[in-house]
């Protein structure tokens, strides 16, 4: 298994104002699976994703993340976590506006100890997989929401995760350029063997990508619709 997640809970402040965003949540995925979480706003989603990419720690259970427990885990591990196992993807893109598509992707390398001439060579690699080698000289403004989000998605992959995160990834763009950015997704997954961990409110979308989808609500797991078979 990738992940293990083991009665895992969040609780956020104190007192009255305490919130229990995640509650004995458990589940596994196994490497190479397309997993969606969906649910309503406020149903703990969000949360799940944010403590698999290193980005928050649980306040209950254990969370195994690629053989390291990110409950755990020092500061140092979950920026070597962040930086090697785990790439992620944003509705909102987060692309560095006065960069290029392809220095979003090189400086986005530098944090991999890759030398500079190589660090090039994989931008440019990463800008022809996701089929922008025509627009790599372009900032952010002059890109189309579909083309930001597939520079994003190379973004994510420059240093060879094995874990794909998205938060909601299609959520600002339209039918048919959703479906064009889940398929780059879905041929990531299926031809290079990256798990995909997908948070989304599209629950038919989930269903055309996913192999399973777990359904959240109030902080817990409410069922487990199984889509596909691994191949």
């Amino acid at each position: 298994m990738v992940v293990t997640a083991d009665n895992v809970g969040k609780v956020y402040g104190k007192g009255p104002a305490r919130v229990q965003a995640l509650r004995d949540v458990s589940f596994n995925i196994k490497n190479g699976e397309f997993i969606s979480f969906v649910g309503p706003s406020g149903s703990g989603k969000s949360t799940l994703l944010n403590l698999i990419g290193g980005m928050d720690i649980s306040t209950s259970g254990s969370l195994l993340v690629a053989g390291t427990d990110l409950a755990k885990a020092s500061k140092q591990d979950l920026v070597r976590h962040r930086r090697s196992t785990v790439g992620m993807v944003f509705q909102s893109f987060n692309l560095v506006s006065d960069l290029t598509a392809v220095g979003n992707i090189t400086f986005a390398l530098t944090f991999g100890g890759l030398k500079r001439n190589l660090r090039k060579k994989r931008a440019r690699d990463l800008i022809t997989m996701v089929g922008l080698e025509q627009r790599s000289a372009h900032t952010p403004a002059e890109l189309s929401g579909g083309e930001a989000q597939r520079v994003a998605i190379a973004r994510a992959m420059c240093n060879n995760p094995r874990i794909l995160l998205a938060d909601e990834p299609t959520g600002n763009l339209d039918s048919k350029t959703s479906r064009a950015v889940m398929d780059l997704i879905s041929s990531l997954n299926s031809t290079k063997g990256v798990t995909v961990i997908m948070v989304t409110h599209d629950i038919p979308l989930a269903k055309s990508v996913s192999h399973r989808i777990i359904h959240l609500l109030d902080g817990c797991i409410e069922k487990e619709t199984r889509v596909s078979e691994l191949p």
